[in-house]
């Protein structure tokens, strides 16, 4: 039997879907950002009277922002509006992030309002074990930071959480952004390059949608990247050579042009060879059978796509070492 339900917005707003439930216990309204601004607004004032729109009659709404229409929105509904000030010890919580301070205060604000009777020690022992996977989070076996930053705000974050939590660790950069027309948004690039703090940053495969992979590899130079992810805008780096080729010799040594998409011990030469690439990216995967008895040949959990449900690629030290070989003997010729 479910006694609550913690229903999340997916765009948030006037039309968002989940506005079909018309009795909430209460509302929360997160940071507000540059978010969908195709729907939403390009300003924060807009995106914010649309935020509004998930604001219930008699239902308290908590927010820690303190925009105007949150008010209007919330007296028009007979709505009791909690302003909520970051102030919550995050020392017991199990996610890190320093903007966890303004998440946690927000939700046990509305919790403790909603539901005055709970017990502090529920409370502190579910901050202490709770999980969100991939906000923030470290993979210790891979040694890697996975995090979900999709905003100005939330590349702020990310900053200064990393320079908080890893002050004196080395880091790269792996990202690329895009206009609606195709080119290198120069304006977001810029935004994201300033947050690198001048550590090393590779332009990914975003470059394969370029309309224009002359100008654009003229863009990320200037940009200062160091260098960029190509299959040569195609679905391979075999089918993309000749594109890299150009790329790599127009490159002149200002930026790496680094191929991927489909290298192995068997092409790497090539491809090395006909482009005059000196850095490669690539999986070195192979498949590994999977331990499951019982098989259904039936159904693919791709749905209409199908792939092989039993088995699941990893990386083959000896594929990589393979490949390292091809190159060392290119070399040596």
């Amino acid at each position: 039997e479910v006694e609550v339900v913690v229903l999340e917005t997916g765009l948030g707003g006037r039309y968002d879907a989940t506005n079909v439930i018309k009795s909430n216990i209460c509302s929360i309204i997160t940071h507000i950002d540059y978010d969908h601004t195709e729907r939403l607004g390009n300003t924060l004032d807009k995106i914010a009277a649309e935020k509004a729109g998930i604001i219930k009659e008699n239902c308290p709404v908590f927010t820690s922002e303190g925009y105007e229409i949150f008010k209007d929105t919330a007296d028009s509904k007979d709505s009791l509006l909690v302003l909520v000030t970051p102030t919550e010890d995050t020392s017991n919580l199990s996610l890190k992030g320093l903007h966890q301070c303004a998440n946690l205060s927000l939700a046990l604000s509305a919790i403790r309002y909603c539901f005055p009777d709970i017990e502090e020690d529920l409370i502190q022992n579910a901050i202490k074990t709770i999980r969100h996977p991939y906000r923030f989070e470290y993979i210790k076996e891979k040694n890697m930071i996975v995090d979900a930053a999709h905003n100005p705000n939330g590349v702020r974050a990310l900053r200064e959480s990393l320079d908080f939590y890893y002050p004196n660790e080395e880091r790269r950069f792996v990202f690329g952004c895009l206009t609606t027309e195709g080119d290198v948004d120069e304006v977001a690039m810029k935004f994201l390059m300033e947050d690198t703090r001048g550590k090393s940053v590779t332009f990914h495969r975003a470059f394969d949608m370029c309309r224009d992979p002359f100008q654009a590899l003229e863009d990320i130079i200037s940009l200062g990247c160091d260098r960029i992810l190509t299959s040569g805008q195609q679905a391979t780096a075999v089918e993309g050579i000749p594109l890299i080729k150009r790329l790599v010799e127009q490159a002149a040594g200002r930026i790496i042009i680094m191929p991927c998409g489909g290298i192995n011990p068997q092409n790497i030469r090539k491809i090395a060879e006909e482009t005059g690439a000196t850095e490669f990216h690539f999986s070195g995967r192979k498949a590994i059978e999977s331990r499951m008895q019982y098989r259904n040949p039936k159904v693919s959990m791709g749905g209409t796509v199908h792939i092989d449900e039993y088995s699941k690629l990893v990386t083959d030290p000896e594929v990589v070492k393979a490949a390292m070989e091809e190159l060392r003997r290119m070399n040596n010729e």
